[in-house]
């Protein structure tokens, strides 16, 4: 059996404070992701960060407070960088694995901005794609408590596009007034729903948001090791 490729996905709430988190996390991995999605990196492009074996793709916001991005892509793999649709904080990228090439797209929709949906609707063409991030988006769909703008419209783009939630319903994120909840979200289409699966680490590194694993099940460019498999849960 192949070697999954493995991509975690994480709202770090800051990278630079949790940063040595992110690295011990790494450091004690028995396979290392082959890419990283983080989103609310919170950096400004006169700030340097750097993670040992990977390549940085970022997208930091110049004129506003919090937010950015940031992929991480491991050293060795190919890949190239998509441009993005205007309206939506994402980067795109395209990564060559051993038996196909994967489309990335690491998204972050804060909670005072709904979804435009045009743009969306380009992110959601991709063939072989994996979106992932955290959407600020509450539906049933993904096992929240309810349903609210955002939601709907995802929702609504997953029908029309052919794309599966891969997420089991485990929470995510810690809300700041108690419980927890399911914000950060990780859709596949059609073409590689049936070999993906989905899992939370237990482990915050330091941030209110727990990051994740979506699994492809094909080898990468380098094998490290076979990871745990999971079953994915595709939708009802």
């Amino acid at each position: 059996m192949s070697a999954a490729s493995l991509i975690m996905q994480w709202n770090a709430c800051g990278i630079t404070s949790h940063a040595s988190e992110l690295k011990n996390y790494l450091f004690k991995c028995n396979k290392l992701p082959d890419v990283i999605c983080v989103q609310e990196t919170f950096l400004k492009p006169n700030k340097i960060f750097k993670l040992d074996k990977y390549d940085i793709i970022r997208k930091d916001r110049v004129e506003q407070a919090k937010g950015g991005l940031i992929t991480f892509v491991r050293t060795g793999i190919s890949y190239r960088v998509i441009d993005s649709p205007v309206n939506v904080e994402c980067v795109i990228i395209e990564t060559s694995f051993r038996k196909s090439k994967t489309i990335i797209i690491n998204v972050y929709n804060p909670p005072d901005k709904e979804i435009d949906v045009s743009a969306y609707r380009e992110l959601f063409s991709f063939k072989n794609c994996v979106i992932t991030g955290d959407f600020n988006a509450k539906s049933a769909l993904w096992k929240h408590a309810d349903t609210n703008q955002r939601g709907r419209i995802i929702e609504q783009l997953i029908d029309e596009f052919q794309f599966t939630v891969l997420n089991t319903g485990e929470p995510t994120y810690q809300c700041h007034r108690g419980g927890m909840s399911s914000l950060d979200l990780s859709m596949v289409s059609k073409e590689i729903a049936a070999k993906c699966s989905w899992a939370v680490i237990n482990d915050s590194l330091g941030s209110d948001h727990l990051p994740a694993i979506t699994a492809i099940n094909e080898e990468a460019v380098d094998n490290e090791g076979a990871p745990p498999r999971w079953i994915a849960k595709a939708r009802q």
